[in-house]
């Protein structure tokens, strides 16, 4: 898979610039909902090999700019409540037309501590 639009501009934001990102493409048909039982499910999950500097992300469908950023920040912050992140996500694509992003992210305190 080519890189998605703003792939590049939120690795840097977010401290994650060192890292590259590789896409797996799932089949949705092993894709299983453990509540209900169910194949055939629509899927985008990550996770970040910090040791090789890359963020696999595992999709069933194409993906936006929005699931990348949810990735990411799912990454980066396991602490927080997933329905919160959809929101903040659309926040900050907002913020990144208007061209505060950065701003955003110093506030959210979200990018990848370089501690």
């Amino acid at each position: 898979m080519r890189s998605l639009p703003y792939q590049r501009f939120w690795l840097n934001l977010l401290g994650l610039d060192k890292y590259s990102i590789r896409y797996v493409k799932v089949n949705h048909r092993g894709v299983l909902d453990t509540e209900t039982g169910r194949l055939n499910n629509s899927f985008v999950g990550c996770w970040m090999d910090r040791g090789q500097a890359v963020v696999w992300i595992l999709h069933t469908r194409k993906l936006t700019e929005a699931d990348l950023l949810h990735e990411f920040i799912c990454q980066l912050h396991q602490d927080f409540v997933h329905q919160d992140i959809d929101p903040l996500c659309e926040k900050l694509i907002a913020a990144r037309v208007e061209g505060n992003a950065q701003n955003l992210i110093r506030r959210h305190k979200l990018g990848l501590s370089r501690s």
